[in-house]
């Protein structure tokens, strides 16, 4: 069997940042391909499998796991270089490459467009009203929370921001233990906070961060971006004429605290965003994009190899358990109740993989098309089974001026339904 083995194929990794990596990498599978044309193998192909990056954060970097350092010229020159030098000091004849880069042929297809429904808020109070709060409220502090106050002041006068910085964050931990432990009232926490929130935005320390509340589900959108911390460039798609006036993250509708993206290219931890219409109360309107997602993110939040949902399985039970064979009577209505629900729902992959041995013909045709397939139609069961399985499908109660109409019997029912299957005569559609 070893003259019948042609081709190599491997694959050491997706998005390789540099070309050291990749020739390490290929050299290695080249060698394994000269032992075996030399054990006797009929060696012609090398599939390197891929491992074509793209730059996502733009910093042509081939120390960064989000960019790429090479480009397409210089990935096919190390790859041809590392095999060539591989096989012409073994005297192995050249092989055929082949490559299979997903990412870099399907990244940039599509673009994710989502819509900013409604943003948080930032109206800190002026500084008049909160210095008076906090003078008001110096006597509640203790003496260590005082003494930092006092710091804050001195070095914002003096223009020291890094000194506000670190008084700032100590001032903050302080009130928030004094408030953990009942010694300090809300009203005073809150003038704390909204102080040293002035005092960082007048030194450029930092600025409000919004929150923007986006209409799409971060875990079946981007789930690259939750799972393995995957970056994407995202950016505003509309108003680009006009300069970002504030900071902010998203957070997608899922409720989830996952379900937020405050990481972004560069290393930042806020995005410039556009001033929402009507101060961000509602009314969306305001668009954004996430791009080079093409590749896995469809993919991933849809239908992956198109191996559909995991298929739901459950028991139900009246009475006292029983035991038949190896189906009890329940298991076998909601395994087919399962099929049937699958068909209904269009999802044709989860109903191909749902039990349908037992079908008809007919029943299982309609089964793999989606279409609605008619309860005995099952065959899978016992005749003694069937029959309690069709009494669960009784004639309907048809209502006129007169009131109700008394139900037929379940066996005038089973015969007039055997008969439409045998096609004897035709059934009325409201007896059905």
């Amino acid at each position: 069997m070893l003259d019948c083995l042609q081709l190599l194929h491997f694959h050491i990794g997706s998005q390789i940042p540099s070309t050291s990596l990749l020739a390490d990498g290929v050299g290695e599978a080249a060698q394994i391909y000269c032992e075996l044309a030399r054990l006797g193998a009929n060696m012609r192909v090398i599939d390197i499998g891929g491992g074509l990056g793209i730059d996502y954060d733009g910093s042509h970097s081939g120390e960064s796991d989000m960019s790429i350092g090479y480009n397409l010229d210089e990935y096919a020159a190390t790859v041809v270089q590392a095999v060539q030098y591989a096989c012409d000091r073994r005297g192995v004849r050249h092989p055929i490459l082949c490559s299979e880069s997903g990412r870099a042929l399907v990244s940039h297809h599509s673009v994710l467009i989502f819509e900013a429904k409604s943003s948080t808020s930032f109206e800190p109070s002026g500084p008049g009203s909160v210095g008076a709060n906090l003078a008001y409220s110096l006597d509640e502090l203790a003496d260590d929370a005082r003494a930092d106050y006092r710091n804050l002041m001195a070095a914002a006068v003096r223009g020291e921001y890094e000194t506000c910085c670190l008084y700032i964050d100590q001032l903050k931990r302080r009130c928030v233990d004094l408030f953990k432990d009942g010694l300090l009232g809300l009203e005073h926490l809150a003038a704390v906070d909204a102080l040293c929130d002035i005092v960082a935005k007048e030194i450029g320390a930092s600025r409000p961060v919004r929150t923007y509340h986006v209409n799409l589900s971060l875990f079946t959108s981007i789930p690259d971006y939750w799972a393995i911390e995957q970056l994407f460039p995202v950016m505003p798609i509309h108003r680009l004429d006009q300069r970002p006036g504030v900071d902010g993250v998203l957070s997608d509708l899922t409720c989830d605290s996952d379900g937020k993206m405050n990481k972004f290219i560069g290393g930042a931890t806020s995005l410039p965003l556009h001033e929402m219409s009507g101060g961000g109360g509602g009314g969306g309107g305001y668009y954004l994009g996430m791009f080079l997602g093409g590749a896995y993110q469809e993919a991933l939040g849809g239908c992956t190899t198109c191996s559909g949902a995991e298929r739901g399985e459950g028991v139900a039970q009246r009475g006292p358990p029983r035991v038949r064979g190896d189906r009890g009577r329940a298991g076998a209505v909601v395994r087919r109740r399962a099929a049937r629900d699958a068909a209904r729902a269009g999802d044709h992959v989860r109903a191909a993989q749902a039990p349908c041995g037992g079908l008809r013909g007919r029943g299982r045709r309609r089964l793999r098309t989606g279409t609605r397939f008619p309860l005995h139609a099952l065959s899978g069961v016992r005749s003694s089974r069937r029959r309690g399985l069709r009494r669960r499908r009784r004639s309907r109660v048809v209502r006129g001026f007169f009131g109700r109409r008394p139900r037929r019997s379940r066996h005038w029912v089973h015969r007039r339904r055997r008969r439409r299957e045998l096609g004897v005569h035709a059934v009325p559609e409201r007896l059905m």
